[in-house]
């Protein structure tokens, strides 16, 4: 039986039931979970069930299978036997008898993914406050520092302070899940204030904190892995970070265009195993589709080790579904574009999806949403350290309103969340393999009202309930294992009505602010 299982620092989910009846039994097999069954465990993802004779008796007079009692277990375990899942299996080889028919399927409504991709907020920092305050979700007013003392999470100002992120600066953070190493990170020392030892009120972050309380949220989901914008923004469509570590590629006078991907002509850390040095690769993703004379190197602007990997826009245009991605344009928050680091994207027609930010709000009013979108922020709207936190909040509102009220709504679900920790102190360790925790948001018609998911996700599972809601194979272990929020949704509830977004005033610095974004870099 092979898959995420069993122990939360290890795996998703709970461990499948292993379930032991006499072959000719009727009704329900009866359970075995001691008194002659044991379960040890072989590796991460693995574990092997023994049954003793005392058990069970005679074993060809048995059969067995793995049950699983909770919609939370979906996808959590297989077994390596030749029919998997729930269906029964005789200890003897003979073939079981056929099973009955399955369920009629539940068909889901959604045929509009909307993902508001915002920049750099963990969960505490955003959403602490409110669980605070409702008591429904784990949220933290107090942090820890490196000595063990605690402090108060101070109110952060609008203008979001500017702390360090790199993947170096989130693992010291984390300090082998401590999660007391903040006070190390660069602009966060008590010389600084520990100014990421703060979090938002609901003044602050008025619509934000509105749909969580109406719709669904999350207060379990995590980064993929630790790393900054480019990497998040790379796994967001991939679930991979293909060998590079996730930094940014660092400037260079060679650049040839704005932004972090294969136009950019700059170079990334990479390691071809986790083990192995750090070399500097292009910072594209190759595709050798394209005309070798033309890209003799995939894509990339010189020979490269990076391989071709498959993205949800391989899988999306081979069940033709529509997908965008709603983008700033170079200089203005182009290198979270995520279309121009993959080849396969920035050079063939698939470019065309590539479109202007604001384009969603037209979109969402017309009707004509994609199957799959992915609504990426100017640097003025993106609550990126040293932006309006304000400003980012009327942005969310601005999408959600359009989407509402437009034609759309009742076949749309919108995911807000951040594609890193800022970072921004967060109580909550991770589990093993992923990040620090961030915002998650469900906002939908057909999301629970109030409703806190508790069960342990990551941006894969973003892929996951595409994928499941559009029945498109997996791009790889991580999404195929990742939960679905299948728990933030009822599709035979009734239909949720809109919930008014508000436009809060800018300060004269805020204002400021966003006249002028700054050109930001090393995020």
């Amino acid at each position: 039986m092979r898959g995420n299982i069993g122990d939360p620092r290890t795996g998703v989910g709970q461990l499948p039931e292993l379930q032991i009846g006499a072959a000719g039994q009727k009704g329900p097999l009866s359970a075995k979970r001691s008194g002659g069954v044991s379960v040890k465990k072989v590796s991460r993802h693995t574990v092997k069930y023994v049954l003793s004779e005392e058990a069970i008796g005679n074993p060809s007079a048995y059969r067995w299978r793995f049950f699983f009692p909770a919609r939370t277990c979906r996808k959590c375990a297989y077994d390596r036997a030749p029919n998997h899942g729930s269906k029964l299996h005789s200890l003897d080889g003979t073939p079981p008898p056929p099973p009955p028919p399955p369920p009629p399927p539940n068909i889901s409504p959604i045929r509009h993914v909307v993902i508001v991709y915002q920049e750099n907020h963990s969960f505490d920092n955003v959403l602490g406050r409110l669980c605070a305050r409702t008591g429904r979700c784990q949220g933290a007013t107090r942090g820890t520092l490196p000595d063990g003392s605690r402090i108060p999470l101070a109110t952060s100002p609008d203008i979001v302070p500017r702390v360090g992120h790199q993947t170096s600066a989130q693992n010291a953070a984390i300090n082998g899940g401590l999660m007391n190493g903040f006070a190390h990170v660069h602009g966060c020392e008590a010389k600084h204030d520990h100014r990421c030892y703060t979090q938002f009120r609901h003044r602050q972050i008025p619509n934000l904190w509105k749909l969580a309380k109406s719709y669904a949220m999350s207060d379990q989901t995590f980064q993929m892995d630790s790393v900054p914008s480019f990497g998040a923004h790379v796994e967001l469509v991939s679930a991979t970070l293909n060998g590079f570590t996730g930094d940014p590629p660092p400037d260079s006078p060679g650049r040839a265009a704005s932004g972090w991907g294969c136009d950019s002509h700059l170079d990334a850390p990479w390691r071809a195993t986790p083990d192995s040095e750090i070399t500097y690769e292009p910072s594209c993703v190759p595709w050798y589709g394209l005309d070798p004379d033309k890209y003799p190197y995939g894509g990339a602007y010189r020979p490269t080790n990076v391989q071709p990997t498959d993205t949800i826009l391989d899988r999306l245009d081979g069940a033709d579904l529509g997908w965008k991605l709603y983008t700033a344009e170079p200089g203005n928050g182009y290198l979270w574009s995520i279309c121009p680091n993959y080849a396969k994207c920035i050079y063939t027609g698939r470019k065309q999806n590539q479109v202007d930010t604001r384009d969603v709000i037209d979109d969402a009013k017309a009707g004509s949403l994609p199957n799959f979108s992915v609504v990426l922020p100017t640097l003025a709207i993106s609550q990126h350290n040293g932006d309006s936190m304000k400003a980012g909040d009327n942005w969310i509102g601005r999408v959600v309103n359009a989407i509402q009220n437009g034609p759309d709504w009742r076949s749309t679900a919108i995911f807000i969340t951040y594609d890193d920790c800022g970072c921004f102190y967060d109580h909550v360790p991770p589990p093993d393999g992923l990040g620090i925790r961030t915002p998650m948001v469900v906002v939908s018609p057909w999301a629970r009202p109030g409703h806190v998911d508790s069960t342990q996700a990551s941006m894969a599972s973003l892929l996951a309930f595409t994928e499941h809601n559009f029945g498109l194979s997996p791009l790889n272990d991580r999404d195929a294992m990742a939960y679905d929020y299948a728990n933030s949704f009822d599709y035979e509830q009734a239909p949720l009505a809109p919930v008014p977004m508000t436009r809060s005033k800018l300060s004269p610095r805020a204002r400021d602010v966003v006249r002028d974004p700054r050109k930001l870099g090393g995020t």
